[in-house]
């Protein structure tokens, strides 16, 4: 589960940083690849844990408890069979929060907590053990299923948003003077121009420092 968490933190950032710079077309095809790594990452650990359980949790068990392998081991197996949604879930939550999109992963989150304690107590007291267990995956399946809607609409509506340009900085050469020593001896470095994406912020920028010019002034 952390290594899920870990991608929908890191897919948070990524639309988050490329929203700011006026990107929305790295931001459709990101959340795309996150999603695809995601699930793929989970289908993984789904099949470690169906077919690794029994023995992963004898290694903290040991073999006296029987009967508390097996259930550990079942609920394993049920859980690593819905890891898919829950993959699913963190990237759609992470990429609505790095939009700005609040209200929508909240909510989620509330829905989740109500149908994990819902569950765990209609369907414990309609079929025990198993019950419980499946209050986990149906609290997933859950929030995947109002967050699917609203990352979809938001997906759709950053294909009309507009690409910042690009704007290039050029740089020059900067001499660097080597140690004294002659074990290294670097005569300069030759910078290169860098790419930067042309946002409102950074044209106000630019405006402001052009009045402050020396050269205007005269």
């Amino acid at each position: 589960m952390a290594l899920l968490q870990s991608l929908g933190l890191a897919v948070s950032m990524f639309v988050a940083q490329n929203f700011g710079g006026g990107r929305p077309d790295r931001i459709r095809r990101g959340v795309l690849q996150g999603t695809r790594m995601s699930i793929g990452a989970s289908l993984l650990l789904g099949i470690v844990f169906i077919t690794l359980g029994t023995p992963l949790v004898r290694l903290f068990v040991g073999d006296q408890s029987d009967a508390v392998g097996a259930m550990a081991a079942e609920m394993l197996v049920i859980n690593g069979a819905c890891y898919s949604a829950l993959g699913v879930l963190f990237v759609l939550r992470g990429a609505l929060q790095g939009l700005g999109h609040t209200m929508i992963p909240t909510v989620t989150e509330v829905v989740e907590l109500i149908m994990r304690g819902g569950a765990a107590v209609v369907l414990g007291a309609a079929f025990g053990y198993v019950g419980v267990v499946w209050s986990n995956p149906l609290a997933w399946l859950g929030a995947a299923i109002i967050l699917v809607p609203a990352y979809v609409r938001a997906h759709r509506d950053l294909a009309h948003q507009p690409i910042a340009p690009a704007l290039v900085t050029p740089t020059t050469s900067i001499p660097v003077v080597g140690p004294s020593d002659g074990s290294m001896v670097v005569d300069a470095i030759v910078t290169q121009p860098i790419t930067l994406p042309m946002t409102a912020e950074r044209r106000n920028l630019i405006r402001v420092l052009a009045r402050r010019s020396p050269s205007r002034r005269r």
